[in-house]
């Protein structure tokens, strides 16, 4: 898509402690003001989502250990650092074996994350339950898709 009239417009209001943070950073801004400001730091902060993620390394069935326990799950900021201990959780339900999975080595993993590869772990959780062709790729296929798993020659 090279077409500008392509792109969907974004609109929302923000929260009076975003309002906040937006406006600050306005203000530094030349040019735009604050929805120049919100588009900018939004760009960055998938940036910064993608690189974090591709930092994590997970196998495929420690992702889909991650993917079950998480389905449904509503995550904030504060929450989403807070994934290792869902995965704890839910280990004594059994969801390490289900998966194959050394569960406290995941955990361990998980725990030592920082809160930006915790964050992106979780968008890509998101993504992934909402990827629209997900019944017609493969798992694999799917995992990779959102980043959760790579290929093996692109593992860091």
């Amino acid at each position: 898509m090279t077409d500008r009239t392509a792109y969907p417009n974004a609109s929302f209001r923000l929260t009076s402690t975003l309002a906040d943070s937006v406006q600050a950073r306005a203000a530094q801004s030349q040019t735009g003001g604050v929805s120049a400001a919100a588009k900018r730091d939004l760009e960055r902060y998938y940036e910064v989502l993608q690189r974090d993620l591709a930092s994590v390394t997970l196998t495929e069935g420690e992702a889909m250990l991650i993917l079950d326990v998480c389905n449904g799950t509503f995550w904030s900021g504060w929450s989403a650092p807070l994934l290792w201990a869902n995965i704890e959780d839910a280990l004594e339900d059994g969801y390490a074996q289900k998966w194959k999975v050394d569960g406290p080595g995941l955990v361990a993993r998980l725990r030592a994350l920082t809160p930006g590869q915790s964050m992106a772990v979780v968008d890509a959780v998101e993504r992934w339950w909402n990827l629209e062709n997900r019944d017609q790729l493969s798992r694999t296929e799917s995992l990779r898709a959102v980043g959760l798993t790579r290929s093996q020659g692109l593992q860091p």
